[in-house]
């Protein structure tokens, strides 16, 4: 025991070459390494705020391509668990460290949660990518999860305002966030898509990311020839090769682009194919020609409604009251994608109620509408961005 708590505090002290420091809100991460690849990846995939100095929630991470200890032994009769998307792994606890075996990736995750540390080790530069990214991310959202509402919705940001589309699944979120950022281009920042973290405080309501991949179909693709146009297979490098060292993740292979064999088909089954292209912020970046964004205010919320076959744009203004009570059933109340596999605290049931009602009460002052419209994506767009001109002179 007391060899692997020196072996710890060895790896604490050491210098590493290559780190940096990330924050979301008021937590934040210094990661350093020995693999400046692990590291530049991490960073792409992972667009939090860069800062110089550490947050009220600090934590340190230190990912490693090589360590002098076999830990294969420490782990012998460990109790077996499912980690992060099922991956299979086991745990054991070291004094006050828990160690965590992925057996899928085959890396070593030790965890202190009271010194807020945590040690990666894998000789293979991509297996240790993905669990170092993961459990940052894992790590940062934990930490603000209670004073910060998980949101299904996807947003960007414009000239300083935040805008978030919300709705059901087909709403067409994706396909006008995708579109507002190819109309804005470097003017704006993609902040995130499906999910969002939002915290209310006395100046309104404030959204900080979750960096996770956009999945788009078919149908979005080929409404938007400007996109369609950078969905060929060289957009992985020039987005900095990221989803090359994923895991699942499918690359654009064919030299057309993706979804072929759909393009002829009728509008209405190419909005409904059930695959979907994943695309890394980077990408998306790049595709768009616009900026990775890591927090904003909020100041519209639009509740999309796009069928392919509608004529014309529409808009509803909502009361306060309604766009309540459909953020409130957009809040992702169970994560039951996201398992705490690294046993970090969890938030009171106290605390989550109260961000809750907080989050409620100041969504009903920000502006809100119902839009519906068809597959002229960029007249809903232009209807947008007029709703959002307009916020100085009242509302509409």
């Amino acid at each position: 025991m007391k060899l692997e708590l020196d072996f710890f505090s060895h790896l604490l002290v050491d210098t590493y070459p290559f780190q940096f420091r990330i924050s979301n809100e008021d937590t934040s991460v210094h990661l350093k390494s020995d693999s400046l690849e692990v590291l530049a990846h991490t960073r792409a995939y992972l667009h939090y705020e860069l800062t110089n100095t550490p947050n009220l929630y600090n934590w340190e991470f230190i990912a490693l391509t090589s360590c002098s200890m076999d830990f294969e032994v420490l782990f012998q009769g460990a109790e077996q668990k499912n980690l992060e998307y099922g991956d299979p792994g086991s745990t054991i606890h070291i004094s006050s460290w828990l160690g965590i075996r992925n057996h899928r990736s085959k890396s070593f995750i030790f965890v202190n949660h009271k010194e807020r540390k945590v040690i990666l080790i894998n000789s293979d530069e991509r297996s240790l990518f993905v669990d170092t990214y993961k459990a940052v991310r894992q790590t940062i959202t934990s930490e603000l999860m209670g004073r910060c509402i998980p949101l299904h919705c996807s947003s960007f940001s414009y000239g300083g305002q935040g805008i978030i589309f919300v709705g059901d699944k087909g709403s067409g979120k994706t396909t006008l966030l995708v579109a507002s950022l190819l109309q804005k281009g470097r003017l704006a920042s993609y902040l995130g898509n499906d999910r969002i973290l939002a915290r209310a405080d006395e100046t309104g309501v404030n959204l900080y990311v979750w960096p996770t991949v956009l999945g788009i179909g078919p149908g979005a693709i080929h409404n938007m020839p400007k996109f369609k146009e950078q969905m060929l297979p060289d957009l992985h490098d020039r987005a900095g090769g990221t989803a090359r060292w994923l895991f699942d993740q499918e690359l654009i292979t064919e030299p057309e682009g993706p979804f072929k064999e759909v393009e002829n088909l009728e509008r209405s089954k190419q909005w409904n194919w059930p695959q979907k292209l994943w695309l890394t912020p980077m990408e998306v970046a790049a595709s768009c020609n616009t900026n990775l964004g890591h927090r904003s205010g909020l100041n519209l919320i639009i509740y999309p409604s796009l069928n392919p076959d509608a004529k014309h744009v529409s808009v509803e203004e909502i009361n306060g009251e309604q766009s309540a009570e459909m953020i409130n059933s957009n809040i992702l109340k169970e994560l039951t994608f996201y398992p705490n596999w690294m046993k970090l605290p969890t938030p009171h049931t106290d605390v989550w109620n109260n961000s809750v009602a907080e989050l409620q009460e100041k969504v009903k002052k920000i502006p809100a509408y119902k839009i519906t419209g068809g597959p002229d994506t960029e007249a809903v767009v232009n209807a947008v961005f007029s709703l959002l001109s307009r916020r100085g002179k009242g509302r509409v």
